[in-house]
């Protein structure tokens, strides 16, 4: 973004930092908004001799403070810490690191041995399977090397599947061998106690595999007799319980290691009159909280500008609750270098503006598709410029990266912009199994948010630990258009996933956070349900 534009940003928030003033206070007092920010800040001015702030902005802050507590209220004070907090985010977007873009060979060979590495490490943490010995009870996972021309026994192997010529082979970075699929069956290795939930994924090319068999020493390959994607039992983590947090209403947003970010939801004074009506026995409605999800969120034609703004109006319609925030994936623009003059992001500000009552402590996020400007078709995407895109973006919204991971209320959420579909069945090496279930178990089985092929996309490889998938997600939120006939919610593992549909096709996603339960659900919808 332009100085300009910046500078205009700041003014609003009436905080002027000088030098790195910014990096230095969130070095001393890190970013965790309490009563106590505007004292802090205070303190942090004088303490290094307003050598990162002016001196008289320092005197009108203090000057507030002590009006606040002189008339023992915090009108002014929630006022300046609001304006404080706003500066903050807006700042961190400007601080973000840049991708260090890297295509060598080196780096994508090293890319799919820690994929290899990710998995080995969470089996090992399941009791079932054992590494480089025999066993009757567990699964004995040999090495490759120690597998090729072996013919003494039945192996079990472990690594990538690729393809040399005409022939498959198995790859755990060392050694290499030859297999025969043919006869071969599909299916997991161990008994499934849930006959409703499937057991087995969709084996690609760059997947990696789990085989049993043995060696054919005539043919000179590894005869497989079932392979499978891997398979564990990971606890998840135990999440922060809501009624003990003394910040009920907060989104954590990690962006792939690059930036972490803690905004509320809502002010002290609304939680404060919420927990009056509990008191009260008047609070009754469960799911208080909400965001919604909205995929294909185009900005080169009116028709998403119209079907949010219908979105609005029902739900106002209706009287239901605002959401906490809205999400809107790309792809934005199919422009080289996008111009707002030639999108409708404008109008996009028009609407909010116009229900800017009812939308006023909702968050907007901008996440882009793995195909919006810039460095198009490529995967992680780091945040968009809204200015761009939008001539004058509100203060209310902000773009993330794609994937992007968040924290709400404890539970762990992933939303990720990719068309996954597409290249799975395009590198399925049987027949494609029918069913999102299917899809859905490949990507927790693979702990993978991208094709398994990675010279499919244009992947910035010495970055794909973005792409993993932490084993104790709540929640996954494949916006997957070219599976747009898949919009479903399903549960695989204890872990919820959902595709929200198009969009474009009036079709949209919710996650609903049940505050007495301590529950989180998620569901699709579209404008014509009534």
């Amino acid at each position: 973004m332009e100085q300009s534009n910046l500078l205009k940003m700041l003014n609003y928030a009436n905080i002027h930092f000088r030098k790195d003033g910014l990096s230095r206070f969130k070095e001393l007092h890190g970013q965790y908004i309490d009563r106590t920010l505007p004292e802090k800040f205070v303190y942090f001015a004088k303490e290094l001799n307003y050598a990162y702030i002016e001196k008289e902005q320092v005197d009108k802050i203090s000057e507030m403070i002590k009006q606040g507590k002189q008339s023992n209220s915090y009108d002014q004070v929630t006022i300046l810490q609001e304006r404080i907090r706003k500066s903050i985010i807006i700042l961190d977007y400007f601080e973000l690191d840049r991708f260090t873009f890297q295509c060598t060979p080196k780096d994508k060979y090293n890319m799919q041995l820690n994929r290899l590495a990710h998995i080995t490490s969470l089996l090992r943490q399941d009791t079932r399977y054992v590494f480089g010995y025999q066993s009757n009870d567990e699964i004995s996972i040999s090495s490759i090397g120690t597998a090729n021309g072996s013919t003494d026994k039945i192996y079990y192997i472990l690594g990538i599947l690729i393809q040399l010529g005409n022939n498959y082979y198995l790859s755990d970075g060392d050694d290499k061998i030859k297999i025969n699929l043919q006869n071969a069956h599909n299916k997991s290795f161990f008994k499934n106690d849930n006959p409703e939930q499937v057991d087995i994924g969709l084996a690609n090319l760059g997947s990696i595999l789990m085989m049993v068999g043995e060696w054919n020493d005539h043919h000179g390959y590894f005869q497989v007799t079932n392979f499978t994607i891997p398979f564990f039992n990971i606890k998840k983590k135990i999440k922060s319980q809501m009624k003990n947090s003394d910040l009920k209403e907060i989104l954590q947003i990690d962006t792939f290691g690059v930036y972490k970010k803690i905004l509320k939801f809502n002010s002290n004074l609304e939680y404060q009159t919420i927990e009056r009506q509990k008191s009260l026995n008047i609070y009754l409605k469960d799911d208080f909280d909400k965001i919604w999800i909205l995929s294909n969120f185009s900005l080169e034609s009116l028709l998403s500008i119209q079907l949010f703004e219908n979105l609005i109006q029902q739900s106002i319609e209706y009287k239901l609750m605002p959401p906490g925030a809205i999400f809107f994936m790309g792809q934005f623009s199919s422009q080289q270098i996008p111009n707002h003059e030639s999108l409708y992001g404008n109008e996009l500000v028009k609407v909010v503006k116009h229900f800017s009552e009812y939308l006023q402590k909702t968050l907007l996020f901008f996440i882009p598709s793995y195909n919006d400007f810039p460095l198009a078709y490529s995967m992680p995407k780091t945040p968009i410029n809204l200015s761009l895109y939008i001539k004058e973006p509100t203060q209310m919204m902000h773009s993330l990266s794609n994937p992007c991971r968040l924290s709400i209320k404890g539970f762990n959420i992933i939303i990720v912009r990719n068309d996954i579909s597409k290249e799975i069945r395009k590198n399925h090496i049987q027949s494609f199994q029918a069913g999102h279930e299917h899809l859905c178990e490949t990507i927790l089985s693979q702990q993978y948010l991208g094709t398994f092929q990675s010279n499919q996309v244009c992947y910035k490889w010495n970055y794909d630990s973005a792409m993993y998938l932490d084993p104790s997600v709540d929640l996954i939120v494949l916006c997957d258009l070219t599976a747009d006939q898949f919009k479903y919610q399903t549960i695989i593992n204890d872990t919820q996933v959902m595709n929200p549909g198009n969009f474009q096709k009036q079709d949209f996603g919710q996650i609903s956070f049940n505050n007495k339960k301590q529950t989180i659900s998620c569901f699709t919808s579209n404008l014509n349900q009534k």
